[in-house]
């Protein structure tokens, strides 16, 4: 099994420049069709480390945030508009984006009440300014795709055998990943909770 995931991972590697442009399209496809994109950043992190890793991680999921948004809000905002008015998260966003749209937005990123990808397309309907959207989710994703391509390459490293020391480096760095998580996912749905009232 190893093997062969190596094999696959080398053969990746000799595609070079063309294995870059490949994963960013099959990121961008999938995560406007709303395929989790945590499989594809941790995926990143495995195929390019975690310096190049997050670079294309990053960059393409926000290549996805901004062409889903303008997908809903230039095709789809008026046909659904008046369904989504039942919505009482999207009402309440709607109350604080005229101020704190940026606010908003970077916590709503934060939190994992909502999947990025259907974020993507609820911020299009709502009154949230294209460039306080595009600032939000540039900063809000960080910190998660840190995490997701850290995951990746560090388990890339771990293939085919590692020694004691690292295993353990690996697990006290998933506890504090994990940690922080939940710190940011509590305040993010706390914050969001005020303001919908």
């Amino acid at each position: 099994m190893v093997g062969w995931l190596e094999g696959i991972l080398d053969a990746f590697e000799g595609l070079g420049l063309i294995g870059y442009v490949l994963f960013v399209c099959a990121y961008v496809v999938a995560g406007v069709v709303l395929v989790p994109e945590w499989i594809f950043t941790v995926a990143a992190g495995v195929l390019f480390g975690i310096a190049w890793g997050f670079v294309v991680a990053w960059g393409s999921a926000m290549a996805v945030a901004i062409l889903a948004f303008l997908i809903a809000r230039l095709a789809l905002r008026k046909r659904i508009e008046k369904r989504v008015e039942k919505n009482k998260w999207l009402r309440a966003v709607n109350r604080a984006l005229p101020k704190e749209g940026w606010k908003v937005v970077a916590l709503a990123r934060l939190s994992p009440l909502f999947p990025f990808g259907l974020q993507n397309y609820l911020f299009g309907l709502t009154k949230v300014h294209l460039r306080d959207y595009v600032v939000a989710t540039a900063l809000g994703i960080a910190p998660g795709t840190v995490v997701a391509v850290f995951l990746g390459a560090t388990g890339r490293a771990l293939i085919g055998g590692a020694s004691p020391l690292r295993w353990t480096l690996f697990g006290l760095g998933l506890v504090a990943t994990v940690v922080l998580s939940v710190y940011l996912a509590r305040l993010a749905k706390r914050r969001l909770k005020i303001g919908e009232t």
